[in-house]
């Protein structure tokens, strides 16, 4: 059956979210009191990751979100120190203040504490500077000083002259955009607040915006039209760090070719960090929608990521992508998938392990109406290290066939989910070749095989004897054979009420299951 791709309003789209979240939260975590002692989580320290925005405008709303990891989620803000006037949101760790007419200088602390009661403080120095501010409006000149008084038009002359040690406001209108941002070119661009600003790629390349330089980039705020590119991001750099993409709107992707479209895309090295070598760092998406990206090869994704690593990608709505929700494509390492809503794509969220992956933490994400909801192991090379936690998983989980007899491969953990859509198999397998005929993956096959574990869950099923299996090749087993394969021992089997938009609701009590 071929996805729905049609779109919802993002406030209801965010209403049906946080009623799937607290399905999960108020059912799966307490109703496991008896968790297998296997089990694991990713155990990683609480941090934060990113870049500070250290400049304020006089009299122009300030706004900064976190980028906050490991420990466990969710996670509590609160402002020990800053400016008067100051808030951050409880929950988001979204930082809002109106700075005042005023220059001068201010100490933040802020106090983030995890659900095992973690606590670290996060401390910057945040500066009230027009200087150190330059603005872009429709009815600029590029002969002007750039100034909020007298601005510059155009997005390329900005850029170029602006350098990277300042802020660029982007003011209300569609500007073309062709951005090549290197060496010392500006990389902080933010839409003015409150303003509608759209920009259009020109139709030209391959990519609206090119990122060949060393980083400290934030892009807020923005409608992002890709105008049939291939890509609206493209990052292209030896050494990359502390990229922010907050809050923007990208759609209207076109390209024919396997050449992996997407809104953000960001090309391949040699480097593998997983042994310690370094390509693309602390790397946050959060509060963006993608939609609208057209291949007929279904082969896009709203970013698909080589070499990437300390990723945080949250809080985005993905929806109407021919391919990927997200593709994890190639030694990706230490990145976090969290509270977002992929819809409507061929398959939603990608480990595709590409040579090496691991230290991937998946939670708390809703993915519904996608042929596959998430993949693991798609092609050659080996991961570790991944936990598949506190999801509602309305499809199928795909395991790759690179995850049997693969010595490398080792602590794949899946757990807490809400998994299935009642009619697909809620597991799947590529088959194994296995002398004339076809096998389920080693693990499957050998009890004592522990390279993943699979528990606690929530099974949305059509029939209990069909929990595992392919659609060619395997036989379908039964809860009965599949627990007895050493899986979801403790889970539970229950058919959720579903609204109209086919989302799980926090109504109804589980019960034991039974075969």
């Amino acid at each position: 059956m071929k996805p729905c791709n049609r779109g919802i309003p993002q406030a209801l789209a965010s209403l049906c979210f946080c009623l799937a979240m607290l399905m999960v939260f108020s059912l799966l975590t307490p109703a496991f009191a008896g968790n297998s002692a296997e089990m694991q989580g990713p155990g990683w320290p609480l941090k934060v990751i990113g870049w500070d925005i250290d400049m304020a405008y006089p009299g122009i709303p300030y706004e900064y979100r976190l980028g906050v990891q490991g420990g466990r989620y969710p996670y509590q803000f609160s402002l020990q120190s800053g400016p008067h006037g100051m808030e951050i949101h409880p929950s988001m760790g979204v930082i809002t203040w109106q700075a005042p007419d005023l220059s001068g200088v201010h100490d933040i602390a802020i106090d983030i504490t995890d659900q095992d009661e973690q606590r670290i403080v996060h401390l910057f120095e945040l500066r009230v500077s027009s200087d150190a501010f330059c603005f872009v409006a429709a009815d600029g000149d590029d002969s002007n000083p750039g100034t909020e008084s007298a601005p510059w038009v155009t997005l390329a002359h900005a850029v170029k002259t602006a350098t990277n040690s300042r802020y660029i406001y982007v003011k209300e209108g569609t500007y073309p955009t062709s951005l090549y941002i290197q060496n010392q070119a500006c990389g902080k661009l933010m839409a003015y607040p409150g303003d509608q600003v759209t920009l259009r790629g020109e139709g030209k390349d391959h990519a609206c915006i090119w990122l060949h330089s060393r980083g400290e980039y934030i892009f807020q705020g923005f409608h992002c039209d890709a105008n049939g590119a291939r890509w609206f991001f493209s990052v292209d750099s030896p050494w990359l760090s502390q990229l922010t993409i907050r809050k923007n709107h990208m759609f209207n992707i076109q390209d024919d070719e396997l050449e992996n479209p997407a809104f953000l895309f960001f090309w391949d090295g040699s480097q593998k960090p997983i042994q310690g070598e370094e390509h693309y760092t602390s790397i946050l998406i959060q509060e963006n929608t993608f939609h609208q990206l057209r291949n007929p090869h279904q082969h896009g994704a709203s970013a698909t990521l080589y070499d990437v690593q300390d990723l945080i990608f949250e809080d985005n709505i993905v929806y109407d992508i021919d391919g990927n929700g997200v593709t994890d494509k190639d030694d990706g390492f230490g990145n976090t998938y969290r509270k977002n809503l992929i819809y409507g794509c061929e398959r939603g969220l990608v480990l595709a392990n590409q040579n090496t992956q691991g230290m991937i933490d998946i939670h708390h994400n809703m993915i519904r109406d996608c042929q596959t909801a998430l993949a693991i192991g798609w092609q050659p090379g080996y991961l570790r290290d991944v936990f598949i936690h506190h999801n509602t998983l309305l499809g199928s989980i795909l395991f790759g066939s690179v995850l049997s007899h693969n010595a490398d491969v080792r602590n794949i953990n899946c757990h807490s989910n809400i998994i299935g859509n009642g009619q697909d198999l809620p597991y799947q397998f590529i088959p194994v070749p296995a002398a004339d005929q076809y096998a389920y993956p080693s693990y499957i096959q050998d009890i004592s095989d522990d390279t993943v574990l699979i528990d606690r869950n929530l099974l949305f099923v059509r029939s209990t004897q069909e929990i595992a299996g392919y659609e060619w090749g395997l036989p379908p087993m039964s809860l009965t054979d599949w627990r007895k394969a050493g899986f979801d021992a403790t889970s539970l089997v229950e058919t959720p009420p579903l609204d109209e938009a086919f989302l799980a609701l926090p109504s109804f009590p589980p019960t034991a299951p039974e075969e």
